[in-house]
Formats: structure tokens, C-alpha cells, sequence
């Protein structure tokens, strides 16, 4: 993009939210509108675009700031580079893909409050509609006429051309190309390999290798007769080739693709907008922003919105807040930002944590007739707990947060997970203290005499010349010291002394429950089903295998546990 064509498209660097509230925007920043169906996501998008030609107040977004410096001479110099030029009279008359003004339309004032005629040159938006009709062929036009159409541009210029294909052949496995041979109108067509023409017979004149060409590029299918998947992806691909355009307004551009598609339209949409561009996507689809995140992660902001009869709810997730998550690669390539497309999030240590709460939550929800609508994520580990819940809280997402028992014995992760859930460490500083020097022992000693006579129990218990695996693990266990932790971890809440430490248990329990904190009562995960032995997936996996009716009573302490979430 030219230093011109920058100048004059300007970038929206400020919106208004219809509770009065502000979000500035950068010139390259990516705003993600997710939320709830009928929250005013899709709104979000058309105010603004209504608010780039027009001063009238939106239902959702109320008001944008335009940021432009161009002046009228340079405006006119720049729509001179892009558009067929003719005179009317005195005036100036610019035409180009959707627009056609005269000179007297552009900046009449001087002042840019908002674009007017301008808007279609600098701004594009994509409903579902929009990208699907800009698949229809366009009429042709002469070699050196200017372009009148997205098509048009890919006819002229083998770069993009190239770009597009490239794209497009990474969703569906075929090229692009545009069929100038076709006649009135130029469609695009899809195939799998160059054209096959022989040029070899010598008895023809030169014009029937052209017909060659010609009889070869009717057998590639159309674009423009393909399905909605096609055609959205397709329309989405054509309409950012238009790099003097500024600002992109999308809506859903998962619409009508599978999984797999649409995380190389987010993709593709981040590679394809260059650092002076800026973008503005509704979506409902992890996919989606999985795609962004791996082009330029940096580049994104989240507007979480959520509706409450009339009155809509903000919450903003900024670039900064972005990077404290993506920055991590555990973090990065788990589904943790799936959360804010749910409307609860239950937060683990790990992934075998997830999957048996959700199972057993699950299965307590369709026994209620009601359908789960939590998303339980892991972050790989309680040390990590602060970070997932401080971005998600900042979009105002339900969150409950599942740590083991032994997070007492770790007071730097538990006042950075308390503080980033919203409490005030000063309230639980004591407490904590106290309790863990309840569970302060000192170190355990091995008796020597005993040591040596289990050692020679498990030694002379065979004959074999090696030791088994289970002979090793027991001398193993024989070295083992164990404290009042690790019998806490163990047990649970079973193992505190009575009396003072359980009280001081108690409230710490209290507090962590008012910010949605619920410690595992029984120390960890596997305390809940000691039937079982092992740990980690495994034990999960031989839990359900042995257990497969989740009415079973070996599910009880697990189902109230879940229960006292009230989620």
C-alpha cells in the first residue's frame, strides 16, 4: 500500500459502545465481536458501516472516530490512481468497483466525520450475501479499461492471481483461475492441474491452439455454480485482493464451512491483511480465531457481547492481555480460548480432569433434561490457573476454577489465582500462614534397623537371580518420607487434625467458594474413585471401563462435589 493510499483511507480508531463506553483501535488491529446468539454481534458490523457513510447513532456501536489526514488534492490524486476518470463539466467524475461519484461528493468540508461516497472505496462489508454475489461473473472488459470488479484485478495481475489460488488450494485442494476466454463475462473457474493442450499438431493455424485453450477451460467447473462453502471462501478471497481498502468489516466467515476451512479462512484472512489495514469480524467459531492466532496473535482484540433484554454488556480482551496467554505454547495450543464461545467455563489442572468432571457433569445435567452448556478446559497445571482466569474474567465469562488440595501448600499460585479471580489477598494472608504451619512436620527419619530388615524381608522373599519390578518399587517405597502434605494430598480434607487447623481449613474453603474457587475435597482427582488404582489418563480411562453406569454409588462423592458447584 502507498504512503497516498494510506493517508487517504485513514483507519477507524476509536468506537462507541451504546452504554457510552470507548474502545480505541489501531490502525492494524483485528476486533472480534463473539457472544451469545442475538447478543448484536452481526449488529456490532453494520453500525459501523452504516456510521462510515452516515452520522446517525447505532443500535449496538453508537458512534466511530475516523482517523484521516488526507487532504481534498491528495484524495483526488489517489481516486485518480484507482478509478476511470471522465469529465462532466467542471466537475471530476471517479468510477470503480461499487461506486461513481463526481469530484464535488469528495470532501466537500474538508472535514471527516465520516466518509460519505467514500465509504465503499475504503471500507468493504462482508455479510454472507455480499460474498456470495461477488462470485458472478462480471462483465468483461477491455485489456487497458481500469478493473471494475475484484475479477477483473486478478485478470490483470498474475500476483494476485497467485495469492488467491494458493489460498483457495489450501482449503479445497484445487486452483483459481479466471476464464477471460469466456465471453460477455468473466467467471472464475476451479481445477486440479494446468491446462493439458497439445500444441503439437502442425497442420492447423496458429488460431486453434487458442481454441484449444478455450475448449479446455470450459471443463473447469465455475465458481459461481458451486456451493455456498465455495463460494463464501471464495468471496471472502476476492474482496481482501482489494488492497487499497482500509477497513474489513466480516461477518461469520465460518458460514457454510467445515471445521477444517474455516480455520484456514482466519488464516488466510490474518495473512492476507497487510500492517496497515484493520479488520472487524463477528464470529461464533473457535476455528475462526485459532486461524488468527497463529498469523498475528498480536494483532488481535476480543469484544466479548452479551445481552440482557435491551441492554447490551461489554467486556474487551486487549492485545496485551492476548499475548500473556498465546505467549505461552502449553497455553497456545490448548482450547482455552474456545471458553469465551460458552457460556460457563470449568478451569482444571489437567486434561484427565477435564474429561471425567465432564463426563459425570454431563450425564448429571441430561438426567435434569437440561442441556450442558459449560466448556471444561485445562491449563496443564495450577501455576498456570492465573493467566486463563485473568483474560477470561476480563470478558466477563462465568468461571469456575478446580484446583487439588495441595494449592495450599503453594501461597505464591494461590494469591496470584485468588487475586486474578477478584479477591483481596489480605483476607486469606493469615489464614493460609496458619494453616500450613499446622502442617509443618519435622523431616521423617528411616529407622535403620527397620529399613534393613524390610529390605531383607522383600530380598529373601524369592529366589530369582533379579530383582522383579514389583521387588524394586517396594525397596522404592521403603525410601519414601511422607508429611502431613502429602497425606493431605492423598486423603483430602479427611487428613486435617480437628480442631483449629480444620476451622482454619474451613474458612479458607469459605473464601475460595465466593470467587467460584472450589478445592478437591478429597486431596486430588483420584481420591474420589480409590477402587481404581493408577493415575492420570489411564485411571480415567480403567474408571470408565470398569464403570460404565454413572449412576453407580462409586460416583456419589464425585456427583456432590459437582453439585456444590451450583453451575
Amino acid at each position: 500500500m502507498t504512503e497516498l493510499n494510506r493517508k487517504c483511507g485513514g483507519f477507524i480508531s476509536e468506537i462507541v459502545f451504546n452504554n457510552s463506553e470507548s474502545l480505541n483501535i489501531n490502525e492494524n488491529d483485528i476486533v472480534i465481536f463473539v457472544g451469545p446468539n442475538n447478543a448484536g454481534k452481526s449488529q456490532a458490523l453494520k453500525d459501523i458501516h452504516r456510521l462510515c457513510s452516515q452520522k446517525e447513532k447505532g443500535t449496538v456501536i453508537s458512534a466511530i472516530t475516523i482517523n484521516c489526514t488526507a487532504s481534498k488534492h491528495e484524495m483526488e490524486k489517489f481516486l485518480a490512481s484507482i478509478s476511470a476518470v471522465s469529465k462532466s463539466g467542471s466537475l471530476t467524475e471517479y468510477q470503480g468497483f461499487g461506486y461513481h461519484f463526481n469530484s464535488y461528493a469528495v470532501m466537500p468540508s474538508g472535514v471527516f466525520e465520516n466518509w460519505g461516497v467514500l465509504t465503499d472505496i475504503f471500507v468493504s462489508y462482508l455479510g454472507t450475501q455480499e460474498r456470495l454475489s461477488i462470485c458472478n461473473p462480471p462483465q468483461s472488459k477491455n485489456r487497458d479499461a481500469p478493473a471494475r470488479h475484484p475479477i477483473h484485478m486478478v485478470a490483470d495481475k498474475s500476483e494476485y492471481r497467485e495469492k488467491i489460488s494458493s489460498y483457495f488450494m489450501k482449503a479445497f485442494g484445487k486452483k483459481l483461475i479466471p476464464d477471460i476466454c469466456f465471453g460477455a463475462s468473466v467467471p472464475m473457474r476451479m481445477y486440479d492441474d494446468a491446462l493439458k493442450t497439445d500444441y503439437s499438431d502442425k497442420d492447423k493455424d496458429e488460431y486453434s491452439h487458442v481454441e484449444k485453450i478455450i475448449k479446455e477451460m470450459d471443463k473447469f467447473p465455475q465458481i459461481d455454480e458451486q456451493g455456498d462453502g465455495i463460494r463464501s471462501f471464495t468471496g471472502i478471497l476476492l474482496n481482501m485482493i482489494i488492497d487499497y481498502r482500509k477497513t474489513f468489516l466480516i461477518d461469520e466467515p465460518e458460514s457454510f464451512l467445515h471445521p477444517p476451512q474455516a480455520k484456514i479462512i482466519g488464516h488466510t484472512i490474518g495473512e492476507m491483511l497487510s500492517n496497515d489495514q484493520q479488520a472487524f469480524i463477528s464470529t461464533h467459531s473457535p476455528e475462526i480465531l485459532e486461524g488468527l492466532l497463529e498469523v498475528c496473535p498480536e494483532r488481535i482484540k476480543i469484544v466479548r457481547i452479551t445481552r440482557e433484554g435491551n441492554i447490551n454488556h461489554f467486556s474487551v480482551l486487549n492485545n496485551d492481555e492476548f499475548n500473556n496467554i498465546w505467549k505461552d505454547s502449553l497455553l497456545r495450543h490448548s482450547n482455552i480460548m474456545s471458553g469465551i464461545f460458552h457460556k460457563n467455563v470449568v478451569l482444571c489442572e489437567s486434561d484427565s480432569d477435564c474429561r471425567l468432571y465432564s463426563v459425570i457433569y454431563s450425564c448429571m445435567k441430561e438426567e435434569q433434561g437440561e442441556y450442558p452448556e459449560a466448556l471444561f478446559i485445562h491449563c496443564g497445571g495450577k501455576q498456570r490457573m492465573k493467566r486463563v482466569v485473568s483474560a477470561l474474567r476480563s470478558l466477563s465469562i462465568p468461571l469456575w476454577v478446580i484446583p487439588d488440595i495441595d494449592i495450599l501448600d503453594k501461597t505464591d499460585t494461590l494469591k496470584e489465582l485468588f487475586i486474578s479471580a477478584g479477591g483481596n489477598w489480605d483476607i486469606l494472608s493469615q489464614k493460609v500462614s496458619s494453616f500450613q504451619a499446622f502442617m509443618r512436620t519435622e523431616k521423617s527419619f528411616i529407622n535403620r534397623k527397620k529399613f534393613t530388615d524390610d529390605v531383607l524381608s522383600t530380598l529373601n522373599s524369592s529366589q530369582d537371580k533379579n530383582l522383579s519390578a514389583k521387588e524394586i518399587e517396594e525397596i522404592k517405597s521403603m525410601l519414601k518420607t511422607e508429611t502431613k502434605w502429602s497425606q493431605l494430598k492423598r486423603g483430602g480434607e479427611a487428613n486435617i487434625p480437628p480442631g483449629e487447623p480444620f476451622n482454619t481449613y474451613d474458612a479458607i474453603e469459605k473464601e475460595l467458594k465466593k470467587l467460584r474457587i472450589f478445592i478437591v475435597p478429597v486431596g486430588e482427582l483420584e481420591g474420589f474413585i480409590k477402587t481404581v488404582s493408577g493415575h492420570g489418563p489411564d485411571w480415567v480411562n480403567n474408571v470408565l471401563e470398569q464403570y460404565p453406569d454413572f449412576s453407580d454409588h462409586v460416583y456419589d462423592a464425585l456427583r456432590n462435589f459437582i453439585t456444590s458447584w451450583s453451575l
